[in-house]
């Protein structure tokens, strides 16, 4: 696994903290779109990573999609499995690469409550190719 470090997905994640919370609120919206409209249902796998694939591809530039995928990804891991260790989301780019894109929880609960910053959370996202 290698580290990821870009100040572009660090900007996106932390101008989408804000909107955060409607994304795990569960409140009532005028939507019926759902994480499993985007998602696989998360599971774990032999390494102990709980992981959901996006199910859309991805420009490997377009930052502000990755970020928001990865957000929501780590989100419905949380909501549907509230599994404790490292969570994943795996990315299909438009150029054919696949990565999957690992967190420990604990990092990503510390993010959600302003207890890091962006910068932060990013420096802790490791990646492996798949």
């Amino acid at each position: 696994m290698k580290k990821i470090f870009s100040l572009a997905v660090a900007a996106s994640i932390a101008s989408l903290l804000i909107l955060s919370g409607c994304a795990s609120s569960g409140g009532s919206s005028s939507s019926s779109t759902t994480f499993a409209d985007y998602f696989s249902y998360p599971t774990v796998n032999k390494n102990g990573i709980a992981y959901t694939i996006y199910n859309k591809q991805v420009a490997p530039d377009d930052m502000d999609t990755l970020s928001v995928v990865l957000l929501s990804g780590y989100t419905y891991i949380e909501q549907t499995l509230n599994h404790y260790g490292y969570i994943g989301v795996a990315v299909q780019f438009s150029n054919s690469t696949n990565k999957l894109y690992v967190v420990e929880r604990s990092v990503f609960d510390k993010f959600l409550k302003s207890e890091i910053d962006a910068n932060t959370f990013v420096g802790q996202l490791k990646v492996m190719e798949l």
